[in-house]
Order: structure tokens, then C-alpha cells, then sequence
């Protein structure tokens, strides 16, 4: 008769304990999920600022072939 008593306490303070303890995992999953959307989101953030580093370099070097040729294009006057 104890070890029922006992297995019953047992099987209550797990039914408790789960029940306290579901809301927390919910919780952690949904705090999972929103952190690898914002790992997603600064990947791409890092692309496209690699993206524009590559274009500001091809402009800079397009300016610098522009001014090349303005400077030696014979001057009209």
C-alpha cells in the first residue's frame, strides 16, 4: 500500500512537473526559431553589405579610369 502511495506522488509531481515545464520548452522552441531567422537575416545582411563593398570598389576604380581618360583627352580650347 506505501509503494502505491508513493508511486502515486511520484506520477502526480511528474504530471505537475510537465505541466509546468511545457509552456517553458514552447517557449525556448519559439526563442530557437526566432534566433536562427535573425542568424538568417544577418547572413544576409553580410551579403549584401559584401555586395555593395564589390560595387563601391568597381565605381572607385571606373572614376579612376574616367579621370585617366578626361586627363588625357586633348583640351578643346
Amino acid at each position: 500500500m506505501v509503494w502505491w502511495l508513493v508511486g502515486g506522488l511520484v506520477l502526480i509531481g511528474l504530471v505537475v512537473l510537465g505541466a509546468v515545464c511545457a509552456p517553458v520548452l514552447r517557449r525556448l522552441g519559439a526563442l530557437q526559431r526566432a534566433g536562427e531567422r535573425l542568424r538568417d537575416r544577418v547572413e544576409s545582411a553580410q551579403a549584401l553589405q559584401s555586395g555593395v563593398e564589390e560595387l563601391a570598389e568597381r565605381v572607385a576604380g571606373l572614376e579612376a579610369s574616367l579621370a585617366r581618360a578626361a586627363a588625357a583627352k586633348p583640351s578643346k580650347h
